[in-house]
């Protein structure tokens, strides 16, 4: 059963905050500064040196490491001994010498983490140890490790997460989150600072529309990321795609108005003469994007050789533009008129992929639980109800008439959206990749309570 929202915050405030909470270790000196931290032994610098000379009875049977502090806060100096690699892989190495075997308590966020780990460096050039559990993987298995996720795995990898009432802050970590779970910050050794600076200016381009903003931008980088962790789409999928996918998913949406594009082009607004009324909102999109990535902060792709931005910046280009509504059946024809397989090696299948994730991302409310996709198309609603007011008083024709405050009339259009739009690209998408399956099947549950609704009495 999925988590209820006042469950699923609850569980999140917990993760987060057992990440840095500590508790003394008993039997150990409080000035000695041991902490237990995600269930793992942590413990001073200054003491760790002195742990393996310690008669085997009296040694702590886990490895010692040191943690560095919250982002947030100034690294202590002189605690900084093991934020060295070299000397934890030592300290590692002399205590198998010497019969302890280190306890590795991985939380399952790390031990399910997707293709492997990153590391993250200190502002001093050592290896920052953000998290115990994971220098304990590194070292136990060779690899490097990731820095801890912002909310648990489980509800990240979820399609239940409902995150419906999140703020700028929480949207901005969890796609952070996103991106570093996806194996592109690694991939393309990716600028973390960067990064985040990208990430939170992007998220400042969004304007507080009702419902094209920044919260559904990430429900379609959530859905775009669940989807490119699917094996069928990893086959496929190259990294270079998965990264122009996802900044296509974060960007798809900038700067947006609220208003449609035929509303821009019937008020001749200066959009719609820059880009001659043709994808108006998403010719600016794109320009937005790119002129954020122009700026040197934000610069994440600029380290990249050229060809390779040249490839990005087309796969970008048109995955956005793709999530045009007046393209939908112009994509949908040609995803089912494509044979079921697709191949790695032409570009052009790859394309059409991309292109047709990103749509059914952008659509895919009613893949959701049903509660997530009732907020989402109230929002909706909404904002067809802000723009035909205008137009109106424009005496311009009304482009979608809707009453938000007629429950049957919404649940009708809903409806007619599932029907026409979402349900014939998802049931293409369910045949040709059937890991997708139970969401059609909550997408026919969905379209099941609209119809309900539809049919109430008055």
């Amino acid at each position: 059963q999925p988590l209820q929202p006042q469950q699923q915050q609850q569980q999140t405030h917990q993760y987060q905050q057992r990440r840095w909470h500590s508790s003394p270790i008993p039997g150990v000196r409080l000035e000695d500064k041991a902490r237990i931290q995600c269930g793992l032994p942590v413990l001073d610098s200054s003491l760790a040196h002195s742990i393996l000379p310690l008669p085997r009875s009296e040694r702590i049977h886990t490895l010692a490491i040191t943690p560095r502090p919250p982002r947030t806060s100034p690294s202590p100096k002189g605690s900084s001994a093991l934020y060295n690699p070299q000397l934890l892989k030592a300290a590692l190495a002399g205590s198998r010498r010497a019969g302890v075997q280190p306890i590795c308590a991985i939380p399952p966020h790390h031990a399910a983490a997707h293709n492997g780990h990153v590391w993250w460096p200190g502002e001093d050039g050592s290896l920052a140890l953000e998290d115990p559990a994971c220098a304990a993987a590194m070292l136990w298995d060779g690899r490097p490790f990731k820095r801890p996720t912002n909310f648990p795995l489980d509800l990240l990898c979820s399609w239940h997460f409902d995150f419906t009432a999140f703020g700028t802050e929480d949207l901005v970590k969890l796609s952070e989150d996103l991106f570093v779970l996806s194996g592109v910050v690694e991939e393309f050794a990716l600028d973390p600072t960067r990064l985040h600076c990208f990430i939170t200016v992007v998220a400042q381009h969004y304007n507080d529309a009702p419902y094209h903003n920044l919260n559904h931008v990430v429900h379609v980088l959530h859905s775009t990321w669940l989807m490119l962790g699917t094996s069928c789409v990893q086959e496929v999928l190259t990294p270079e795609d998965n990264l122009a996918l996802l900044v296509a998913a974060l960007c798809h949406d900038l700067g947006h108005d609220g208003y449609s594009n035929s509303y821009h082009v019937n008020i001749q607004s200066e959009l719609a003469t820059t880009y001659n009324d043709i994808s108006v909102q998403e010719n600016y999109h794109c320009a937005t994007c790119f002129s954020i990535l122009r700026s040197k902060e934000c610069a994440i792709l600029e380290h990249l050789d050229a060809g390779l931005q040249r490839r990005l910046r087309k796969s970008i280009v048109g995955a956005i533009m793709s999530t045009d509504m007046a393209k939908h059946f112009e994509h949908c024809q040609a995803f089912n008129q494509h044979p079921p397989t697709y191949d790695k090696e032409s570009e052009a299948d790859r394309m059409l992929l991309i292109k047709v994730l990103l749509h059914a991302a952008d659509i895919g409310n009613a893949v959701r639980p049903f509660h997530v996709n009732q907020i989402m198309s109230r929002r909706v609603h909404k904002e067809f109800e802000a723009q035909a007011r205008d137009e109106a008083a424009a005496g311009l024709p009304i482009t979608f008439a809707v009453d938000s405050n007629n429950p049957r009339m919404c649940a009708q259009v809903e409806l007619n959206f599932l029907d026409y739009v979402v349900s014939p690209l998802w049931t293409r998408l369910a045949e040709v990749m059937p890991v997708f399956t139970e969401q059609l099947n909550q997408l026919k549950s969905n379209r099941r309570h609209y119809e309900e609704l539809a049919n109430l009495e008055p």
